[in-house]
């Protein structure tokens, strides 16, 4: 088995594995807690210039869910 991570080391190539949005997010993340039937921004982690942008678009599950979503660009 090849060790992708290894065999790219030291190169201009970075190696991303996409498990969750958050972790390939350009801009930044937001972390987003459903509660009382509402999403209620948890935590911004966006980059400078952009900002958390909109809640998750589908209901919560549960009381204390969370759902990271993308961070948007300011606009100027």
């Amino acid at each position: 088995m090849v060790d992708l991570a290894s065999e790219l080391k030291g190169t201009d190539i970075e190696l991303r594995v996409p498990t969750s949005r958050a972790r390939t997010a350009v801009n930044g993340y937001a972390l987003w807690e459903f509660n009382g039937g509402n999403w209620r921004l948890r935590k911004d982690a966006s980059l400078p210039g952009a900002s958390p942008g909109n809640p998750p678009r589908i209901p919560g599950i549960f009381d204390g869910q969370i759902r990271a979503t993308e961070s948007v660009v300011l606009s100027e």
